[in-house]
């Protein structure tokens, strides 16, 4: 019984690492952004700390059309992003009252296990929109966004 007690507080911090550092990931990873990483709910910026559609609006040489599919691209995510991290933050909040409350492991594993999904989801969702992005732009529009950012990420598609 003793061993368990002991126990307990190393698995509740452990999981509260996992999310934090699966979420760190989703939006970009520990370089300092913070939220930035992935901010697709904030004004004009759906993907700072990679392919940016920020960046990608400054190109020369977009085409009317290319412009209207990046606002559409940009409004898809948006909204989409805006609601993944409205779930996140209530799974955050779940997880923090959880801890509050000293509940066991068994208890925190579905919080764990759901928070787990939504940051798998999100990943996938920055996937997508890079992919998305790529095929709206031409090579020499992806390379020069390559070269614009290889100053500050060196992790670049």
């Amino acid at each position: 019984m003793e061993n368990r007690k002991r126990r307990w507080p190393a698995l509740a911090a452990g999981a509260l690492l996992l999310a934090a550092a699966g979420t760190a990931v989703a939006f970009g990873g520990f370089r300092g952004h913070g939220m930035h990483g992935f901010s697709a709910n904030m004004p004009g910026d759906a993907m700072a700390g990679t392919l940016s559609l920020r960046a990608a609006y400054r190109l020369d040489g977009l085409s009317d059309a290319q412009r209207e599919k990046l606002d559409a691209l940009r409004d898809e995510m948006r909204q989409d992003m805006r609601e993944r991290m409205d779930a996140a933050r209530d799974d955050r909040r779940a997880l923090r009252d959880a801890f509050r409350d000293r509940a066991d492991v068994e208890a925190v594993r579905p919080l764990a296990e759901r928070r787990g999904r939504r940051v798998t989801g999100m990943i996938l969702a920055r996937a997508r929109v890079r992919s998305e992005l790529a095929a709206i732009l031409t090579e020499e529009q992806r390379q020069a966004l390559r070269q614009r950012g290889a100053g500050c990420d060196k992790r670049r598609w």
